[in-house]
């Protein structure tokens, strides 16, 4: 036991040091933004058009019920899209709260 305790206490002031968040370099966080900010524009693109898409065709072929379900799938899948990116970009701002005081992206 003697001889795990300073392996213990090592692992302890490592999670302290974890929870005070490690500053990672502005040059890191710079990239990120001008990698991730594009990208999430052009997914709310496409799934905005996706889902508009998808109003149209509902609403354009009122009598065919197949041209319906179709609408409706696709409206369906533009706001899952919207769930998924907008919930990917709640994870990047509490990843990245975590190492600096700031978030990441539209949102911040």
């Amino acid at each position: 036991m003697k001889k795990l305790m300073p392996l213990w206490i090592s692992v302890l002031n490592t999670g302290t040091a974890l929870a005070q968040g490690a500053p990672i370099p502005s040059s890191l966080g710079n990239a990120i933004n001008r990698l991730v900010n594009p990208l999430i524009g052009i997914l709310v693109g496409i799934a905005l058009i996706i889902f508009f898409w998808g109003i149209l065709e509902f609403v354009a072929n009122a009598g065919s019920e197949d041209a319906r379900t179709t609408g409706k799938k696709h409206i369906i899948w533009g706001l899952v899209g919207f769930l998924i990116i907008f919930g990917v970009v709640g994870i990047i701002n509490i990843i990245k709260s975590f190492f600096e005081n700031g978030p990441i992206g539209p949102l911040g």
